[in-house]
């Protein structure tokens, strides 16, 4: 009798797993980044609810905005990598995104290194360094994510 508890102990962990598996998140890749974040105007904001905008065009620059601040620089990206560098003072860094639902991504500061990245974080911790949508769409940061 002792073997059908073993069988349902594993059948639950198994359905357990597949539905985690539902809620996989993913890193966006260079082809997704390019295709839905650039050419636009991008508007986001901060953990500490900071607002700032971002001008990602075509040609590869880019103009920061946050409070009076205004930053011009330069964006890339190559793989999962997002990378921006700014004139003034040298600023800039690197994010790895994931798309939190249909006009929402949420960006992690990415160290530029030899090993693989560890996959998103759950959806239901928020560890996120910014938060970011398409400007002049409506923003769905409080819909449903993205499964």
């Amino acid at each position: 009798m002792r073997w059908w508890v073993l069988i349902a102990v594993v059948a639950c962990g198994m359905a357990a797993a597949a539905v985690q598996a539902g809620d996989s998140r993913s890193w966006l890749q260079e082809s997704e980044i390019r295709a839905e974040l650039t050419n636009l105007r991008l508007a986001g904001l901060y953990p500490n609810n900071v607002a700032w905008s971002e001008q990602i065009k075509a040609d590869g620059s880019t103009d920061y905005e946050e409070g009076n601040e205004r930053r011009p620089g330069h964006w890339s990206v190559a793989g999962e990598l997002f990378c921006f560098v700014y004139a003034m003072q040298h600023q800039g860094g690197c994010f790895r995104i994931v798309k939190h639902s249909p006009n929402c991504y949420e960006l992690y500061t990415a160290s530029v290194g030899g090993q693989a990245p560890n996959p998103p974080p759950p959806a239901s911790r928020m560890s996120w360094n910014g938060r970011m949508w398409r400007d002049g769409e409506r923003g769905t940061c409080d819909d449903k994510i993205v499964s």
